[in-house]
């Protein structure tokens, strides 16, 4: 007797893809064929691709991987970006049953105020964006705008915010730094 194919093997694949749920393997797979199987990353997708395991399969093999605080899960971060250039192509490890993939959503950043198309912007594959972008996001300052009292809003840790004043003429003008 030969085992052909094993009955359950699933596999989590959440957040920011095509079809997040649960998907089963059939055979051995990669990751780039598991997201696939879920519909492939979304354009908001954020710049890291997390993978959890339970312990009892070993660790994950990939640069960074650490055990959880409970020492039950082994837990790996690959940046997205590289992983879709195949930059590395050992970073293409093979998926386990009960293995969760996890694709956070970008984070946004929101431009207000006198500029010719306000709104929020998602960062998709970078982690931060200069000030100047932002701008050139929003297409740009409004005609009545003052430039020199520009400022940045930012979340701090503990639900506060910090106001970061930034002189978007010097910015401009190339005579201060790009936040």
């Amino acid at each position: 007797v030969d085992i052909v194919e094993f009955g359950s093997q699933p596999v989590s694949v959440i957040g920011a893809v095509g079809q997040p749920g649960v998907h089963q393997l059939q055979g051995r797979k990669t990751l780039a064929e598991v997201l696939s199987m879920a519909g492939g990353l979304k354009p908001d997708a954020g710049p890291k691709i997390k993978v959890t395991r339970e312990i009892q399969y070993g660790a994950i093999p990939l640069p960074g991987a650490k055990a959880d605080s409970s020492g039950q899960f082994s837990v790996a971060e690959l940046n997205s970006k590289n992983f879709l250039a195949a930059n590395n192509p050992a970073d293409n490890i093979l998926i386990y049953p009960h293995d969760v993939v996890t694709v956070p959503q970008s984070e946004v950043v929101y431009v207000v105020g006198a500029v010719r198309k306000p709104g929020g912007f998602t960062l998709n594959d970078r982690e931060t964006i200069s000030v100047m972008q932002a701008l050139s996001l929003a297409e740009g300052l409004g005609q009545l705008t003052a430039a020199d009292k520009s400022k940045i809003i930012r979340s701090v840790p503990g639900g506060d915010r910090t106001e970061i004043p930034v002189d978007m003429k010097k910015v401009m003008a190339g005579k201060a730094t790009d936040v």
